[in-house]
């Protein structure tokens, strides 16, 4: 909905707010065309952002490595002891932090998995991290067998 500011002289301003992505703009008075002129860019712009944001979302089967840490650690809540769950979370939030969550399970190659435990052991023990690659593999054994559009290739968590 269009304000009115004030800094001088009356205006409408409108704005507009898309998932986190902000637009403004000023009209010349505070009379009714301003005001239908303001309703009306925002309106235009809204819908504008939305198809921009439509454009940038991957159009990939794969889901995300977030949705897919987020189904498997809903079903090892509900399954395993705390502790476990714990440490399979630790696990996911390490490769989160890596590689990122948006990004497609299917983008995981052997050689991004070799990088990211290399990178984890020059800064944790051999132990922690092969408990970070036991749980990887559980979980994309687990995603394999249990959701759909998980990719079919090589486990690249498996040793």
């Amino acid at each position: 909905m269009p304000t009115i500011e004030n800094r001088g002289r009356p205006r409408y301003k409108a704005v507009v707010q898309v998932n986190g992505i902000r637009k403004e703009k000023r009209f010349p008075d505070d009379s009714r065309e301003s005001k239908r002129a303001a309703l009306k860019w925002e309106l235009d712009m809204r819908e504008l952002l939305k198809q921009e944001q439509e454009k940038q979302t991957p159009t990939t089967s794969s889901p995300s490595i977030h949705a897919w840490g987020t189904e498997y650690l809903s079903d090892v809540e509900a399954r395993f002891i705390t502790k476990t769950y714990k440490e399979k979370c630790a696990s996911f939030r390490l490769l989160i932090k890596e590689l990122g969550k948006n990004t497609p399970v299917d983008n995981i190659s052997v050689g991004q998995a070799q990088a990211f435990l290399s990178k984890q052991f020059s800064t944790r023990s051999g132990y922690a991290v092969n408990k970070d690659r036991k749980n990887l593999a559980a979980a994309w054994t687990w995603g394999s067998r249990f959701m759909n559009g998980f990719p079919d290739g090589k486990n690249p968590f498996q040793s």
